[in-house]
């Protein structure tokens, strides 16, 4: 990355560049600020009741203490990049995974930067009710996930039903993060189901290939192309996943089993993940689902159509009566002016007319 200038670093915390060129210091074989300076003159502008400065500062000692810490008390030309730059996920999401791969890999240690509010995040996606609270056999978290089940989990969000997925990044079958001090891949074929598709066979093995590389003249050039990978992103939809489903499937149950054992992961569950053949849990395929409410809905249109033919023939029954009364009060009118001596007698609406009254009728 190519280092910004001082009116660029000037903008930004909204100093100007005489005073940024006064102190900006050379700690642990780079430039930057020291912290002292940034609370001196955060406190400054709090008193003058410059706000913007202030949130600035605030903001910028967050990036170079908290998130992209590298030399103590001192905020480098790394973390004011990345505060210029307004996005630091792509970057925190590196570093992140790559400090975490480089202390599992190693006996002990803690992760890089702020490992409390790191913890703190991971601990906040735990589930709050269900199996993972109800298990009292162990008080460590680590044990609980390793003893979830599918049906344990809600795999599916549904916000994210008509999103794009990044899946991959130029010649890399994955996608490669980039941290500032070194770069790693993750894997989105794995999180598939997040998005409704489940894994009926294991990945393929391109996709899920480990690439770990540094900042150093050992990384063989890796870096430069992950740099130029993400000139060209591959984003898929649900017209490339096909059908959601909801079902698990043992091919790839098997394979996670497999995992497990390589990557020698402890609390091994003592149930099996997959349900033996003749205890299946009732759970249904995607294709499934959508054709039930396919008929469902077929089935609600036409007693839907029946009720609109019942209100219809409804109505022209009371059509029909209401013509037969009318009808009925004119033969009254007519035989009043024809035959005063003696009354016609009334019909009934919906009676068949005698012979008698058929004769009056036709008389009139």
């Amino acid at each position: 990355m190519k280092a910004p200038d001082s009116i660029e670093i000037a903008k930004a915390p909204y100093l100007s560049k005489s005073v940024v060129e006064a102190n900006l210091t050379k700690k642990g074989g780079g430039l930057g600020f020291c912290m002292e300076f940034l609370v001196k003159r955060g406190c400054e502008a709090a008193e003058a009741k410059e706000w913007d400065t202030f949130r600035a500062i605030l903001a910028l000692s967050i990036y170079g203490i908290m998130m992209f810490s590298n030399v103590p008390n001192f905020i480098d030309m790394n973390a004011i990049h990345m505060f210029i730059l307004q996005n630091p996920v792509p970057t925190l999401l590196g570093d992140v995974y790559h400090s975490i791969h480089h202390k599992s890999s190693q006996k002990g240690g803690l992760v890089r930067f702020c490992a409390p509010l790191l913890y703190r995040w991971f601990r906040s996606h735990f589930p709050e009710r269900g199996a993972f609270v109800d298990n009292r056999h162990t008080s460590k978290w680590a044990e609980r996930i390793m003893g979830l089940r599918a049906k344990d989990i809600v795999w599916h969000n549904r916000s994210l039903d008509d999103m794009e997925v990044i899946m991959s990044c130029g010649k890399f079958k994955n996608v490669s993060l980039m941290g500032l001090r070194g770069g790693i891949n993750y894997n989105p074929v794995l999180a598939r189901r997040t998005f409704g598709y489940a894994f009926i066979s294991p990945p393929k093995q391109t996709e899920i290939a480990e690439n770990i590389f540094y900042h150093s003249a050992t990384d063989g050039g890796l870096m430069a192309e992950a740099v130029q990978a993400w000139k060209s992103i591959c984003w898929r939809d649900k017209k490339h996943f096909g059908q959601r489903d909801c079902a698990t499937y043992e091919d790839y149950t098997k394979w996670v089993e497999s995992v497990v054992v390589v990557r020698g992961m402890p609390f091994l569950p003592k149930d099996p993940l997959y349900p033996p053949a003749g205890e299946q849990p009732n759970i249904g395929s995607m294709p499934r689902y959508n054709q039930t409410v396919d008929q469902n809905r077929k089935l609600t249109e036409q007693v839907e159509t029946m009720h609109v033919k019942m209100n219809t023939a409804r109505q022209e029954k009371l059509s029909a009566l209401h013509k037969l009364k009318i009808r009925e009060i004119e033969l009254e009118e007519l035989y009043a002016r024809g035959s005063t001596s003696q009354k016609r007698p009334r019909m009934t609406i919906g009676a068949k007319p005698t012979e008698t009254q058929e004769k009056k009728l036709k008389e009139h």
